[in-house]
């Protein structure tokens, strides 16, 4: 069974995929809050595909100062906003073979996509020049994974945001 709502671009490869699905709107992961360095909460991160080590380490460490915050939050949540979309996007040259659940995904250019068990949720930054690889048994809900990125061999991602080392 195969259903695809989902538009795809050009050059794109898929294969044995169970589903391909955007229900309803969708920011793609955009404006997910992460609990970080207090597993109790109060500090949470929002994540947005734009974030940088900057952005993450004021919105985590100056919570003392209110209005910045505030101030700062709206801003990612008023970009969050302008990224949801009733549809996904497969980028020009992905390939996705042998995939379970694809759902609420937007997938940039020349990602390779192959094995995984379900993406839920996301947004993958892929490019020509730096492409993502996902594979082998891995499931993501509710992510961002940065372009040159690998994630494999079983990984859960839940509430991630996932920026390569190099």
């Amino acid at each position: 069974m195969f259903y695809l709502t989902t538009p795809i671009e050009d050059d794109a490869i898929l294969e044995n995929v169970f589903s391909l699905t955007t229900e309803g709107e969708s920011a793609f992961g955009n404006g997910t809050k992460l609990s970080v360095l207090n597993e109790g909460g109060g500090r949470e991160l929002m994540m947005f595909d734009k974030l940088s080590s900057q952005i993450a380490y004021m919105l985590v460490t100056c919570r003392h100062d209110n209005t910045f915050i505030d101030k700062l939050e709206s801003i990612i949540e008023q970009y969050s906003l302008s990224k949801r979309a009733s549809v996904g996007k497969i980028g020009k040259g992905t390939i996705i073979k042998n995939c379970g659940a694809i759902k609420n995904v937007w997938i940039e250019h020349s990602a390779k996509i192959e094995g995984v068990t379900s993406l839920i949720e996301g947004t993958i930054l892929s490019s020509s020049i730096d492409p993502v690889h996902i594979s082998n048994g891995v499931i993501a809900k509710s992510f961002i994974i940065q372009s040159g990125s690998s994630v494999s061999d079983g990984a859960l991602l839940d509430h991630w945001l996932y920026r390569s080392r190099s």
